[in-house]
């Protein structure tokens, strides 16, 4: 690679331009990839190779700016309600899909039958459906 004094990103391979941008040390264990990222610049005019590296650095720059952003940001910690039925309702169908399955693969595996049945009697006929395999979720 030989360097090219223009722009300190900017490095020339063969007859094609490349940006090379290091991963800032603090954004490494989020980012995960390697320790830097090549862009190739698809010309050999040094002119057109410096335009184009100064647009690309700065996009890499705002890419490193909002990475930052995201792993500063502080965790959620509440739920909205409809968030809550979200994804209560995905996790309900995904027990159907399982429940589908198991009907379509001929199981006689009638456990999660028994355990639905018996949350429906003892709620008085209004299904809860909390049976999982791992471990029981209420919604």
């Amino acid at each position: 690679m030989d360097d090219v004094a223009k722009h300190p990103r900017l490095y020339k391979r063969g007859n094609v331009y490349y940006l090379r941008a290091k991963i800032p040390a603090d954004l490494l264990v989020h980012l995960a990839q390697s320790k830097a990222r090549t862009f190739s610049q698809r010309t050999s005019n040094l002119r057109e190779a410096g335009e184009k590296v100064r647009v690309e650095s700065v996009k890499f720059d705002q890419e490193m700016a909002q990475a930052r952003r995201e792993r500063d940001a502080h965790p959620k910690t509440t739920l909205s309600q409809g968030e809550t039925d979200r994804i209560c309702a995905n996790f309900h169908h995904r027990l159907l899909q399982v429940d589908d399955s198991l009907r379509f693969d001929g199981s006689t595996d009638e456990e999660p039958y028994f355990a639905v049945k018996q949350q429906v009697e003892g709620a008085n006929g209004v299904a809860f459906f909390a049976y999982t395999r791992e471990a029981e979720v209420a919604c």
